[in-house]
């Protein structure tokens, strides 16, 4: 019997994912030009991304020995030898993807078919349309067999009348528990797929922390256009790219946004409508929804005439109402774990502002935990390395004696600093640059290791090995790791344990569901250094 693990890809690298080790090797010699230029392209796979997570999750249902042989005999990279062009089939679907897709395997066993917007448990009729390593993805066209189980299919749950049209949400016919459910399954499924760790080192992932709210929780919306043909004769399109092509789709109300982005969304369309024949080129409509200025929120009178890029709000509809930002330049306010953060509208912050609370509790949490008992570390530093403009550092900042966040924005970090002295924190320090540029220099020089806890929020990317190797090096006592990939989060943790060679070990990894209705999932992972009790006593 083969080991899944030969067949699988190699380990994905920072920044850039070597070739798959197993590759097709045709035996006669006789492929085709065309098709060796499809299998090139389709060896580029993104590092963590979704074509790697669903190939893991592929070999996995296909099964070693399968995989092995299609490779031997050079089977496992272009589908078209099975599929006609538009093919339609008939598909059983045995599993979610990571990234939303149902998953069925072929008659022969030999082939895996993704399609979006079915559940496990259904006969699907489907369209295929495109191929990758050892599996094809296609559209749905009808669903046979629903799955009308407990956590099955229910159309009642659906919000939105451009579902299965757009390609931005994914469950809407899902139940929420089972969208949960699903979610765990994929961080689970993401460390043994890609943290290269035996399971005994990784430890049951906690239930997915759900959002308070499943609709009208997104605080950022940016739908967009494209440049207006002369000869077009039909109203022109403003909103998101159609499922599984890059074409827009004309949407006039978001449901998973917030009332009020939705509502100044009918104004800028209007607005965009207007003037449709003199847009040269496509745009980028930019809706943030925002607690009102601090000024107004202490008691204007009257209807405020808002600062450029805020759409107007009467003080009928109270003085606290949210309004929309819709200048990237302009401020947005939130307030979150009882502490207010401005920053620049067209700047990262989380677009679920109502699980954040409960985030940041869970980590305050986990940390309180590893404080306690006689055989608890006593952590009084933190560093925030990606810190953006605070969120974690100082929302976290009453847990420790001194926090330093890092972030290689510049304007983030003057934001950073500006809602430290706006909730009255003395205790923040931020420094603008690269990520490991926080070890560097004589800031760091009074954090004890061993007392020092290091918070890390990285891009989808992940990390590179130049803050990994700076992060083993510093050796801090514990490291949380908060990531909206997690695969490459389970990548890096990866590392980190077998770097350290077990110096290292993860004391907890727990989803967190940003993006209801969907396939996003953050991931939440604390690790703790082994440490001599009383060491930093």
């Amino acid at each position: 019997m083969s080991n899944l693990a030969d067949a699988a890809p190699p380990l994905a690298k920072r920044p850039k994912l070597d070739t798959p080790a197993v590759r097709a090797r045709p035996s006669n010699g006789q492929q085709s030009k065309r098709n060796k230029k499809a299998n090139k392209k389709q060896d580029k796979v993104k590092p963590g991304g979704s074509e790697e997570a669903t190939l893991y999750h592929v070999i996995e249902l296909l099964g070693a020995d399968k995989v092995v042989t299609l490779t031997t005999a050079g089977k496992d990279l272009n589908g078209s030898h099975r599929f006609t062009q538009f093919q339609e089939i008939e598909l059983d679907i045995i599993e979610l993807s990571s990234h939303g897709e149902g998953l069925g395997v072929t008659q022969e066993g030999e082939w895996v078919v993704a399609a979006p917007f079915c559940l496990p448990g259904e006969r699907i009729r489907a369209k295929v349309v495109r191929h990758a390593r050892l599996h094809s993805y296609a559209d749905l066209v009808e669903v046979i067999t629903p799955n009308r189980g407990t956590n099955g299919r229910d159309e009642s749950r659906i919000k939105c009348k451009y579902f299965t049209q757009c390609n931005g949400c994914q469950y809407q016919m899902m139940d929420y528990t089972a969208q949960l459910d699903h979610k765990r399954l994929v961080v689970e499924r993401a460390f043994r797929h890609f943290s290269k760790l035996s399971s005994e080192l990784i430890p049951t992932i906690q239930a997915t922390l759900p959002s308070p709210e499943q609709y009208k929780y997104r605080t950022k919306l940016t739908p967009h256009w494209e440049a207006y043909a002369p000869t077009h004769k039909e109203k022109l399109p403003i909103g998101f790219n159609t499922a599984g092509r890059r074409r827009l789709i004309d949407i006039e109300e978001c449901p998973i946004a917030t009332d009020t982005i939705n509502k100044a969304y009918t104004a800028e369309r209007a607005k965009v409508l207007a003037k449709a024949t003199t847009y040269k080129r496509g745009a980028t409509m930019l809706l943030r929804h925002s607690l009102p200025p601090r000024t107004r929120a202490a008691g204007a009178a009257g209807t405020s005439k808002t600062e450029v890029g805020e759409i107007e709000t009467s003080q009928e509809e109270a003085k606290d109402a949210p309004v929309c930002v819709t200048d990237s330049h302009h401020l947005v306010r939130e307030r979150i774990a009882g502490k207010d953060f401005e920053f620049n509208a067209g700047s990262f912050f989380q677009n679920n502002n109502g699980i954040l609370d409960s985030l940041v509790n869970y980590v305050g949490e986990q940390l309180t935990t590893l404080t306690s008992g006689e055989s608890g570390v006593k952590l009084r530093y933190l560093i925030d390395a990606y810190c953006g403009s605070g969120l974690f550092g100082l929302a976290l900042a009453h847990h420790f004696e001194a926090v330093a966040g890092v972030e290689i924005s510049s304007d983030s970090v003057k934001y950073a600093r500006h809602n430290a002295q706006l909730n009255g924190i003395s205790n923040a320090t931020f420094l603008a640059g690269k990520a490991e540029a926080i070890f560097e220099g004589d800031l760091l020089k009074s954090y004890a290791k061993d007392a020092t806890t290091v918070l890390i929020d990285p891009p989808r990317a992940g990390c590179d090995d130049a803050f990994l190797e700076q992060l083993l090096a510093f050796d801090p006592a514990v490291i949380v790791y908060v990531s909206c990939n997690v695969h490459t989060q389970a990548r890096d943790i990866g590392y980190l344990v077998n770097k350290s060679e077990q110096r290292y070990s993860i004391a907890s990894i727990r989803g967190a569901d940003l993006f209801p209705q969907t396939y996003h999932c953050e991931g939440v992972a604390v690790l703790r250094r082994s440490i001599d009790v009383g060491a930093n006593a």
